[in-house]
């Protein structure tokens, strides 16, 4: 299986695969993260040659890789589910105090709809998201940060994927504008 990224969009074996932030944006407006995000999470990661907007939220990630034990960081891979034609990139994966987790960043404030979006990844990811604590990293240009486990709303929160992707597909289907 080939993914290619193009843009915010995936690609597998030349068939257009909807992202799952797509989905979930389409199913709640006002969910989608801007492009921008994408930049200063690669910046963070990468670590050196950082832009001006990531600047503020540098001082943050540092307290935080300080404060805990985060490793064996992975971030910007795609994924994809041909079985449910559905991809994504999940922010980070790794182990945060020894425990695994798959995580998303976010910037000075958070989306309830991290929980589903992290439901997608691991639900595309099948038997190797098993077991990862659902993340969420808050960060803040005052460099403070903020790092909940969405863990107890698992259940729920998959259920919503689902709820959202069948939405798409109806969408899709009937012939309704895309947001």
């Amino acid at each position: 299986m080939e993914i290619r990224l193009t843009g915010n969009e995936y690609f597998i074996d030349g068939v257009r695969y909807p992202s799952v932030r797509e989905i979930i944006g389409q199913a709640i407006p006002g969910e989608a993260k801007p492009l921008l995000h994408d930049v200063i999470v690669a910046d963070l990661i990468r670590g050196s040659g950082l832009s001006d907007c990531t600047k503020p939220y540098a001082r943050a990630w540092k307290r935080m890789m300080k404060e805990h034990d985060i490793s064996h960081l992975s971030c910007g891979k795609p994924i994809a589910s041909p079985a449910l034609m559905v991809a994504g990139t999940p922010d980070i994966e790794g182990s945060l105090d020894g425990s695994p987790m798959i995580a998303e960043i976010e910037l000075d404030r958070g989306y309830f709809s991290s929980g589903p979006v992290l439901q997608g990844y691991k639900i595309i990811k099948g038997t190797d998201g098993i077991g990862r604590i659902p993340v969420t990293i808050t960060l803040f240009a005052d460099g403070k940060f903020q790092i909940t486990s969405l863990a107890e709303s698992e259940p729920e929160d998959r259920a919503m994927f689902f709820a959202c992707l069948q939405v798409y597909r109806w969408k899709k289907m009937m012939g309704v504008p895309q947001q």
